[in-house]
């Protein structure tokens, strides 16, 4: 897969699409409390292949991770709605027993609920079944959605990644370009960078155990190091004061993931590594 795409400022992208301004109450340090008080909710277990999963594997997850993530794209979905798709099937799997012949259909049915949440523009369950090779039908896929829902209850609401990272901004003190279609804007750059390697930690097993918050201040940190550095102890302040750590050592634990996960990733680009510049 080339993970190069997800960095690059392209010429074209967006140029015609008109776009009102962020509504500066979204930002709010309320709303970032909130968040903070409300993800520990949506957690999944950072146990269940060993707690409760006979049948499914951790490799088996980044397998899937990576098919969705693929479908997502080819489908035009935010990548919130992925990693939301990605939670609701890590808390699946920490409530029920699944058997592997049927992983593939609840990964599907994870972004089929996601796409719904998050989107005015729902996925057809054809589209899915069409990019599974037809793995599973229609009928199969909905029936899987019934269930997941049943399982979670209908909370199907979650707090991912993504939804931090505006109010890490505003902290930091970055602000978006005067001109709105301004492609080369720090914070349109950094976005995207942070963005990058938080979709690369989500779909990892190794960061099931890290808050959504963390992740998001973690991912950031890293695009910053290399572009902005002299705003980097605000951040990592933010970042210490999230894990309620009074030291480095757990911003340094993170980085020590992070550069592991990219060792893992350089066959997919040179390209990629350059822009995150760990």
């Amino acid at each position: 897969m080339d993970f190069t795409l997800w960095c690059c400022e392209s010429e074209d992208e967006e140029q015609n699409i008109r776009r009102v301004s962020q509504d500066s109450a979204l930002t709010e340090p309320r709303i970032l409390e909130s968040l903070l008080n409300l993800e520990t909710r949506y957690l999944p277990s950072a146990s269940y292949f060993s707690s409760l999963q006979s049948d499914i594997r951790p490799g088996m997850r980044t397998m899937l991770a990576n098919w969705l993530l693929q479908v997502s794209e080819e489908l035009g979905c935010s990548d919130d709605i992925f990693c939301l798709s990605l939670n609701l099937l890590d808390r699946y799997l920490s409530l029920v027993p699944l058997e592997r012949s049927q992983f593939q259909l609840l990964g599907a049915a994870c972004l089929f609920i996601a796409c719904k949440v998050r989107h005015s523009d729902t996925l057809s369950a054809y589209s899915l079944c069409f990019y599974s090779d037809f793995a599973f039908t229609a009928s199969e896929l909905q029936e899987m959605e019934r269930i997941v829902l049943n399982a979670l209850r209908w909370d199907v609401a979650g707090i991912t990644p993504q939804d931090f990272l505006p109010h890490f901004l505003e902290v930091a003190g970055l602000r978006e370009s005067k001109k709105g279609n301004d492609k080369n804007s720090v914070k349109r750059i950094l976005c995207s960078h942070a963005k990058t390697l938080v979709i690369l930690c989500v779909t990892e097993t190794a960061f099931l155990a890290f808050p959504p918050s963390l992740v998001a201040a973690a991912s950031l940190i890293s695009a910053l190091k290399g572009m902005m550095p002299a705003i980097i102890q605000s951040v990592t302040g933010l970042a210490h004061r999230i894990a309620k750590a009074g030291s480095a050592d757990l911003v340094s634990t993170y980085r020590e993931q992070f550069l592991s996960l990219r060792e893992r990733h350089k066959h997919n680009g040179q390209v990629f590594l350059d822009k995150i510049n760990l």
